[in-house]
């Protein structure tokens, strides 16, 4: 059946004066109107005309092509622009100011207008030669007022949805979507966004470019890492991170807090934290200028949870590494090849252990961030068999890319150096099977977006200079379909939980986000599983000149993507900038 989705989507219901009932009685009736519209429209002009083959139908057409050309000239992007500015004025209460906004619009686009209308009315014949239709002239003329009364309804809509009024919308915009999917925006857990600013090192993908592909891909909201300079606060790193982001980013975003240190003045900035709407944090077993000790890392979970936080962590033994690396440079093993070798599963596998055994000392529940192997799950597996709660979150490489991209002729293994690395065909597999059986609870990226060429070539002569990361944000929407649902390894509904809900629940954001439901924000995708496409470097919304996915071949993909009820971005087009707002989140609610 058809799915309508209302130009402002569903609000919260405190933010409306409609109640539930009447919210959908009034878009049962927009749609049953547009329907109604429809056949009264179309099935008697058809038959007037002499159907779709006659020459009427011909001049029709014509003239419509010209009417649609005219109309996008008066008011493209007038509602979208409108309403977020009117939104913008009545949360701050000003009123003036809303009425300031409806005023200047209407005195620009409805005379606009109306010269289009008298522009395509006496123009019509001219108009009619240029799209090598002499007959369509008088088709021209007639539909010429039609641009005018457009341009007054685009003013009043722009205020109405701006008002979040659910009647105008809903008679102004009704979108069908028969036989496309409807998604809640999808989450990403996992993303770093100028990392390493102002060093030779730093990602490709600022906060401008980063939330774009994000959301091209239909991706609404992202979860970044907030990292505090060693010996800082972390108010300190979230001043850093809202100044980067704030105005600048296309989708809605929050923070993860790193904590590099751990001492009283820190502990203290917990609660700061947690008004401030940040309530999730990372630490880091490995790294010598990340990872804290053992116990710091117990007190840090205590001191969270009670916080009603949770605590992720990078699950690689930093010993083991660093010794890993040593040996592969003292055999004289310096290619990108050796980089899977200097962190072999095991690596992963005891850190997750470790990690889950500091969780049951502190009697709280913890999450384990990009998990890449099979022995990694074991270990989860039998924490969960004994009754202990965590939590999972993998990243599309580890399903789709393998170790032996690091066998690639010339430089090329260098775009695939990440941490953890890529694992065996067998890791996969497993990684498969458990996002099936619900075990892998959420999905992000580890977007961390290096240049191949002048960055990834850092670590020409030594693979352990190599930054270590790889772009993702704007195609794990499309990747998760294609190779997950269209391949039938799990289904519409399990990737909706991966990639919505649960990241929603983890973090504070649901009910809010992460469902389609009435009080919900109106962060939509709208999938088109037919669609067929192919990723390109050459044609992505991310700024790192290449991605790991080139060439490969897409089955569905995000055709519409609303942002707050407004439509943000259609067919990986992202059509409405810097309309992201930082997202205040709750604690986690845990399910397990």
């Amino acid at each position: 059946m058809p799915i309508l989705i209302k130009g402002r989507g569903v609000q919260r219901l405190q933010r409306k004066k409609q109640n539930f009932i009447q919210g959908a009685f009034i878009l049962m009736l927009a749609s049953l109107l547009v329907k109604v519209i429809g056949a009264f429209f179309q099935i008697p002009l058809l038959n007037m005309i002499g159907g779709k083959d006659s020459p009427a139908f011909g001049m029709f057409s014509a003239a419509y092509r010209v009417y649609t050309a005219m109309l996008m000239i008066s008011t493209v992007g007038v509602p979208a622009a409108l309403a977020k500015m009117v939104a913008e004025a009545t949360a701050r209460g000003r009123e003036h100011e809303v009425r300031r906004t409806v005023r200047v619009a209407g005195s620009i686009f409805i005379p606009l207008g109306a010269v289009c209308s008298v522009v395509l009315f006496l123009g019509a014949g001219t108009f009619a030669s240029w799209i090598k239709s002499a007959d369509s002239r008088l088709a021209v003329m007639a539909i010429a007022p039609s641009v005018l009364m457009v341009a007054v309804l685009a003013v009043f809509r722009g205020y109405y949805q701006g008002r979040s009024n659910m009647v105008p919308t809903a008679v102004s915009q009704v979108i069908e979507a028969a036989g496309k999917l409807v998604f809640p925006g999808f989450i990403d857990t996992h993303t770093h966004f100028e990392m390493n600013k102002g060093l030779p090192n730093e990602t490709a993908d600022d906060w401008v470019s980063g939330t774009r592909a994000a959301l091209a891909g239909g991706t609404t909201c992202v979860l970044d890492f907030a990292e505090p300079e060693r010996g800082c606060s972390l108010s300190s790193a979230l001043e850093t991170w809202h100044g980067r982001a704030d105005g600048r980013a296309s989708c809605h975003y929050g923070f993860h807090m790193t904590i590099k240190d751990w001492d009283p003045r820190i502990k203290a900035e917990l609660a700061d934290m947690t008004a401030e709407g940040v309530t999730s944090y990372k630490i880091y077993l490995a790294y010598d200028n990340l990872r804290i000790t053992d116990g710091q890392a117990l007190e840090v979970v205590e001191a969270v949870a009670r916080e009603g936080g949770i605590v992720g962590c990078h699950c690689e033994n930093g010993d083991m590494v660093t010794e890993g690396i040593r040996a592969q440079r003292a055999a004289g093993h310096l290619s990108p090849a050796a980089h899977p070798l200097s962190r072999p599963p095991v690596v992963e596998a005891e850190a997750v252990n470790r990690w889950l055994a500091l969780s049951e000392l502190a009697g709280y529940p913890v999450n384990v961030v990009h998990l890449s192997t099979l022995r990694g799950l074991e270990v989860i597996r039998a924490a969960r068999a004994r009754g202990q709660k965590c939590y999972v979150e993998s990243c599309p490489q580890y399903f789709l890319l393998h170790d032996d991209k690091y066998l690639l002729p010339g430089f090329e293994s260098a775009k695939f150096v990440l941490s953890p690395p890529l694992r065996k065909e067998e890791d996969s597999a497993a990684l498969w099977q458990a996002l099936s059986a619900g075990e892998i609870d959420t999905m992000g990226t580890d977007h961390c977006s290096f240049d191949f060429d002048g960055v990834k070539t850092l670590g020409r002569e030594d693979f352990s200079k190599i930054p270590n990361g790889m772009p993702g944000v704007e195609h794990r929407p499309a990747l998760m379909y294609t190779a997950g649902v269209a391949a039938g390894r799990i289904t519409a509904a399990d990737m909706a939980r991966v990639l919505a809900e649960q990241p929603a629940r983890l973090f504070g954001m649901y009910p809010r986000k992460g469902v389609l439901a009435v009080g919900s924000d109106a962060d939509l995708v709208i999938w088109n599983p037919e669609a067929r496409w192919t990723i390109t470097a050459a044609e992505q919304n991310q700024k790192v000149d290449y991605t790991p996915y080139e060439g490969f071949e897409a089955v569905g993909r995000p055709e519409t993507v609303f942002l707050s009820g407004q439509v943000a971005a259609e067919n990986g087009r992202v059509v409405l900038e810097n309309a992201g707002q930082f997202v205040h989140r709750g604690g986690a609610q845990l399910w397990r």
